[in-house]
Order: C-alpha cells, then sequence, then structure tokens
C-alpha cells in the first residue's frame, strides 16, 4: 500500500509541474507578449527594410487567422507584383533582423543565415545587406556567382576578404 501511495504522490507532483509548464507557455503565446515580442522584431525589421528598400514594412501577425481563414502572418505595405529579387532580398532582411532580435533578447540560437540564388538581388541592395551584416553578431552565408560578385566593386571585395575571408 505504501508502494501505491509514493507513486500517486510522485505522480501527482509531475502533473503538478506539467501543469507549471504549460501555463509559462500560454503565458508566452497570450496576445499581449506576442505583440511585445513582434513590436522589437518589427524595430529591427522596419529599420532594415527601410536601410535596403526605401520602405518600412512590418512583419504583421494575425491572432484570428483561423477563423478568417487566411495564413496567420504577412509583411504589411508589401503590395503590388514584386521581382523575384526583392522576394530574396526581403527574405534575407527579414533574417537579418531576426538575428538582431535574437541577440538583442539573448535567445538561445544559431547565430547564421545561408541564402540561396541573390543574384537576383540588385547589387545596391546586397551591398547594402552586407553592411547591414556588418553590425550584426552572427554569420550571413551566401553563395554567388565570381561574376556577380565583381560588380560589387574591387575595393569592397577586398575589404570584405581581408575582414572575412
Amino acid at each position: 500500500m505504501e508502494k501505491i501511495e509514493k507513486l500517486i504522490e510522485e505522480n501527482e507532483k509531475e502533473l503538478l509541474d506539467i501543469t507549471k509548464k504549460i501555463e509559462n507557455i500560454s503565458n508566452e503565446l497570450n496576445s499581449d507578449n506576442i505583440n511585445k515580442k513582434i513590436l522589437l522584431f518589427n524595430k529591427y525589421f522596419s529599420d532594415y527594410s527601410e536601410i535596403v528598400y526605401g520602405e518600412r514594412y512590418l512583419f504583421a501577425y494575425n491572432s484570428n487567422w483561423e477563423g478568417q481563414k487566411e495564413f496567420p502572418v504577412a509583411i504589411s505595405n508589401f503590395n503590388g507584383t514584386v521581382g523575384t529579387g526583392m522576394k530574396k532580398g526581403m527574405i534575407a532582411v527579414f533574417d537579418l533582423a531576426y538575428l538582431k532580435y535574437a541577440n538583442e533578447i539573448k535567445m538561445h540560437c544559431p547565430k547564421f543565415v545561408i541564402h540561396d540564388k541573390l543574384e537576383t538581388t540588385h547589387i545596391n541592395q546586397l551591398k547594402t545587406i552586407f553592411e547591414i551584416c556588418e553590425k550584426i553578431n552572427g554569420q550571413f552565408i551566401i553563395p554567388i556567382l565570381k561574376e556577380r560578385i565583381k560588380e560589387i566593386g574591387e575595393e569592397e571585395i577586398k575589404k570584405y576578404r581581408e575582414k572575412y575571408i
């Protein structure tokens, strides 16, 4: 009988621990907390999008997405038809903003992003993205054609080689 009581006691303790964990997760997911996180993320995302594209884009979360049968997140002010290059550039901007955000909140996560096919992104935006990368605690890894990288300019290439390669 004593063993059964001990097992019941252990199970009750485990249930209490699990309940506390669920409450903590619930608190993390509440609307106010999500909005605070998005607000901080948007501080970087809108700044970087303005630096790269001259417009302040925002990451938006729709908490009623299921009822509206829509995707739960979107980039606001991202209207009209945009080319592949701008889409790739905006994804890079998003990822760099996330790296900055993760560092700001001291999140334990990988501190690098990998992108492919940035050749379609305009050279001016690539240069600006590289400038943002220099100010972020993380790595931005991209394979890029030698012919395309030459468009950045010999001085820039030399600077990056000396500093990063």
